[in-house]
């Protein structure tokens, strides 16, 4: 038969591995929570710009120029900014 210290000791261990396995589900939960939020923010973004390499990557060069001009005046200054570094960058 086991002692009451021996019996304490084990339920002590039970209870520390739950709240160390909490905190690994804490933890899981807020990166879920970071990737949602990363995508719902990015997603338009990233959209963007595949539809602009799958029409570049297709041979059809000025259809994806046209829309990439489009994308960059859509957003405006930032545009502005990312076409004139990206033409200092490509001179």
């Amino acid at each position: 038969m086991l002692s009451r210290a021996t019996m304490r000791k084990m339920r002590s261990r039970r209870s520390r591995r739950g709240a160390t396995m909490m905190e690994y589900v804490i933890i899981a939960v807020l990166v879920a929570a970071a990737c949602v939020f990363a995508v719902a923010a990015f997603s338009r973004t990233i959209a963007r710009g595949w539809g602009v390499s799958a029409r570049g990557s297709s041979l059809n060069h000025t259809e994806a120029a046209e829309k990439q001009k489009c994308n960059q005046d859509a957003t405006g200054e930032e545009g502005k900014q990312a076409a004139d570094y990206h033409d200092l960058m490509h001179k």
